[in-house]
């Protein structure tokens, strides 16, 4: 199996970006997305809203 890579959002930012072989399984409450061959790949403290991701620093949509 190869290693995919998750972010944990919290409060509509990347919290904790981290690897494993497959999804862990944690309470519901925790939001985990897979942004394995995203591009540009999201870090830590990124912004998260409709789906996406964006730097923390880039103006929000809408």
């Amino acid at each position: 199996m190869s290693m995919r890579t998750y972010i944990q959002v919290l409060h509509s930012k990347a919290h904790w970006k981290f690897q494993a072989e497959q999804t862990p399984v944690f309470a519901e409450s925790i939001v985990l997305v897979d942004v394995t061959g995203v591009a540009p790949g999201p870090e830590e403290g990124w912004i998260y809203a409709d789906g996406s991701f964006s730097p923390s620093d880039a103006p929000l949509s809408g």
